[in-house]
């Protein structure tokens, strides 16, 4: 039976009662089989074959030079689209020419040059000081959300037409726009200049699911992110369930190609679990925590949004409160943070849960994990979730909202992760403590987690059907 949370309706764990458009497939309710079993044992049950089929994956003719479109890149980074933007960008930029085209917050260099990659931040620093104004909780205010609209309305119209002028005298092969933000400049593109245009959807969230479309009732985003996918020459998305679910709002199937991301980090110690530097940080980030070691730690990293099944993730805690006593949820984001101190006040939860309420650096919430017993992320909605892989590299247990593709599953009685329906608090409470009063089955599913993404999730295998992918649009004009 599953636990019943305080003050939240009982949400039956059945799948069907998850929005049509952000079901990532029905999750698992057979019994889980509490059988240690070793990472060897794990399947990857053909998820990945279908993403590799048919790629060719011999060494370029030639180098190519790629315009990227992106409104994150560093230093100016909050998500996991900045990061993996940033990898590509290294990763091709080894033996292609890359151009980026992105925003400037205010500070940077207008221009910057780093082996074959030329960066150009086009920005309006008259816009700069009204973008930064923030309310007494430290939320921006209406004003400074309304000139950010403007300033990347301009950023799109200065870019584009610095780009017109840089194709003077280079001409790309193709341009690759990262997500919606900076439609409008590939749409510009693509009328102006007549180069192949690739469109990297990184997330849908504004345009594919209930809660987006609140926030965008003009259908402007999905406007120029639908107008973008008709006359890009191919889509590039991380999953399948992401493919399938672009094909139910109307996109043409046959220009979608699956990429998968990978572990982008650099540093082998910090897919490494075992490194000592790791260990360390993590044991100082529980004493600075307050966490004792006879206390669970249960750690969760993103946006604090409600897409994202945090408020949910809330009173599941409640529960796990009282079923084992000594337990201290982790909130690593940023986001409602009124909504969720009062939430977490209404549950007297004060003494278990522990709100950052900001981002922290990459090594930090990977030394988060690893101090974590459990790792929770019970989103509605996930692209692909590169926060799933990089705990699963350094071999935690996670729990995953049915929002996550099925491609991290395993099989059903070694599973690499467990599933909940994100709007059960009393089905993630449920797995979360199966996890926490089974550490050696726990730990033999991180194992198998690990050991999966080793197998599976290769940089080298993504870096090479992201550029077949480039190369067949480049060569299909």
């Amino acid at each position: 039976m599953l636990l019943r949370a305080p003050g939240v309706a009982s949400a039956t764990p059945d799948s069907s009662r998850i929005p049509s458009d952000v079901q990532a497939g029905p999750h698992p309710r057979e019994p889980l089989r509490l059988e240690v079993t070793d990472a060897q044992g794990a399947s990857n049950g053909g998820q990945l074959q279908d993403v590799a089929s048919g790629s060719q994956h011999g060494a370029p003719n030639r180098a190519m030079t790629i315009v990227y479109l992106t409104n994150q890149f560093p230093p100016n980074i909050w998500g996991g689209m900045g990061i993996f933007v940033h990898f590509l960008t290294d990763q091709l930029g080894r033996n292609n020419r890359l151009r980026v085209y992105t925003t400037n917050p205010g500070g940077l260099a207008a221009t910057e040059e780093h082996g074959n990659v030329k960066i150009f931040r086009p920005g309006r620093a008259f816009l700069q000081p009204f973008m930064r104004r923030k309310k007494s909780n430290g939320h921006y205010t209406w004003f400074a959300n309304l000139v950010k609209i403007v300033d990347l309305l301009f950023n799109n119209i200065d870019a584009f037409l610095l780009l017109r002028k840089h194709v003077r005298s280079e001409r790309p092969d193709l341009i690759v726009v990262h997500d919606f933000m900076h439609s409008l400049a590939g749409l510009l593109c693509k009328l102006f200049l007549d180069v192949p245009i690739v469109f990297h959807v990184h997330f849908v969230e504004f345009t594919m699911t209930p809660s987006g479309r609140l926030k965008d009732p003009l259908g402007i985003i999905r406007f120029f992110e639908s107008t973008l996918a008709r006359v890009a020459r191919n889509v590039i998305v991380g999953t399948r369930e992401m493919k399938q679910l672009m094909v139910r709002n109307g996109w043409t199937a046959e220009k979608i190609a699956v990429v998968p991301l990978c572990n982008v980090n650099d540093d082998s110690h910090l897919i490494d679990p075992s490194d000592p530097r790791l260990q360390a940080r993590a044991r100082e980030i529980r004493r600075e925590l307050g966490i004792g070691e006879d206390e669970k730690m249960i750690v969760y990293a993103g946006r604090l949004v409600h897409l994202k099944g945090v408020f949910n993730l809330i009173p599941a805690t409640r529960l796990l409160a009282d079923r084992i006593g000594k337990v201290k949820l982790v909130l690593v984001g940023e986001g409602n943070q009124q909504k969720l101190e009062s939430l977490i006040r209404s549950l007297g939860l004060e003494e278990h849960v522990h709100l950052y309420n900001r981002f922290l650096s990459r090594e930090e919430v990977l030394c988060h994990y690893l101090a974590a017993e459990v790792c929770v992320f019970p989103s509605f909605q996930e692209p692909f979730g590169l926060v799933a892989l990089e705990a699963m590299s350094l071999g935690r247990p996670i729990i995953l909202g049915t929002g996550f593709s099925r491609i991290f599953e395993g099989r059903p009685d070694r599973p690499n992760v467990l599933y909940v329906d994100p709007r059960s608090p009393e089905e993630i409470a449920d797995r979360a403590a199966t996890l926490l009063e089974n550490p050696r089955w726990a730990a033999a599913m991180g194992r198998r987690a690990r050991h999966y993404i080793q197998e599976n999730f290769s940089r080298e295998k993504v870096i090479a059907l992201t550029l077949d992918t480039y190369r067949q649009a480049a060569k299909a004009c």
